[in-house]
């Protein structure tokens, strides 16, 4: 049992902070938090580099949405979400998302995973930002693999085959193949102004703390 109404006890989504790919065993988490106690929660999915992986689901900590993906629950109820809100409600709930890119000119690309591994050989749309880590993928798994480098709302750079690059403090990097990545390079230009745009059901903005978990086993 929790009070939650107590003023001194804070209750948040420990994950690494620094690189939410790098895997940390909850003791460390927890000791690095300065946390009294901490509970293993939410499952994730294991990377072919040992030790990195990425949570399933959506993760997210004070009020920061980490990670999501829209075939999270598209097309059943499968994996369930604990989450409080910045007013304290606790719920458990089959969340729905939808993440894409918006371009100015009402251009929409949709996007499946944000601050994940592509789970279709990035042959859809992936977006990664900095709280992925400092690298992106670069061509380290697929020799044609295209990156479009966005800071601070801006395409600055829109490359294929090529090393992994920095990915920017206030931006984030889109990645794609094939028919994706034609996509990509024949609407997208160096100066073009994009942004990042998330929604779920229930609304993450009002939300402090979120992961996901599987199926609720007791309700009410």
């Amino acid at each position: 049992w929790v009070d939650l109404t107590n003023p001194y006890i804070v209750l948040d989504t420990l994950i690494n902070g620094q690189e939410i790919s790098k895997t940390e065993t909850v003791r460390d988490l927890a000791t690095g938090e300065n946390a009294v106690a901490a509970i293993n929660g939410g499952f994730f999915n294991g990377m072919s580099i040992p030790g990195y992986a990425y949570p399933d689901g959506l993760a997210i900590k004070s009020g920061t949405l980490l990670t999501a993906s829209t075939e999270f629950n598209l097309y059943n109820d499968s994996m369930a979400t604990f989450s409080m809100g910045f007013n304290g409600q606790i719920s458990f709930d089959y969340w729905k998302t939808e993440v894409r890119i918006l371009k100015v000119d009402g251009t929409v690309f949709p996007v499946n995973g944000f601050n994940k591994e592509s789970t279709h050989q990035y042959c859809d749309i992936t977006v990664l930002n900095r709280k992925w880590g400092p690298m992106s993928p670069g061509n380290t798994r697929y020799p044609d693999m295209t990156e479009v480098v966005v800071d601070k709302g801006v395409v600055v750079e829109i490359r294929t085959g090529m090393p992994p690059i920095e990915i920017p403090e206030k931006g984030f990097v889109i990645l794609s193949r094939q028919d994706g990545a034609q996509r990509l390079t024949s609407s997208l230009s160096y100066g073009d102004t994009v942004s990042l745009d998330i929604k779920t059901s229930p609304d993450w903005k009002n939300i402090k703390t979120a992961l996901s978990g599987s199926a609720i086993l007791v309700k009410d």
